[in-house]
């Protein structure tokens, strides 16, 4: 069936502290939607996030490399970029230490 937009794309794509590498369970689950955007499915929402550790303009650089990532791996499993919407880096919210916070959001946007 059809994704209704702002529907969850993927569970969160995570992130080992200070990284924007993408780990084996990460690409399966990005080869899979890549194959459903490639298909015809819906435009995909693309938004990284930090942690607090380290200064502000870093970890928002450390965002966008993230989603860059997943784009790139989008890509390259055959999802047109013209599909991939980038979003700017979120905001973190309550504790922002735990490892959730160092994630890629994906949505469907169509």
């Amino acid at each position: 069936g059809a994704a209704s937009s702002g529907t969850a794309a993927a569970a969160g794509v995570f992130f080992e502290a200070g990284s924007a590498t993408l780990d084996a369970t990460a690409r399966r689950v990005l080869t899979t939607l890549a194959g459903r955007i490639a298909a015809g499915g819906p435009r995909v929402a693309v938004r990284g996030y930090t942690d607090r550790t380290g200064e502000y303009e870093a970890n928002v650089a450390l965002a966008k490399r993230r989603a860059v990532a997943v784009r790139e791996a989008l890509v390259s499993g055959g999802a047109p970029d013209a599909r991939i919407v980038m979003r700017p880096p979120g905001n973190v919210v309550g504790d922002g230490s735990a490892p959730m916070a160092r994630r890629v959001d994906l949505f469907f946007v169509d």
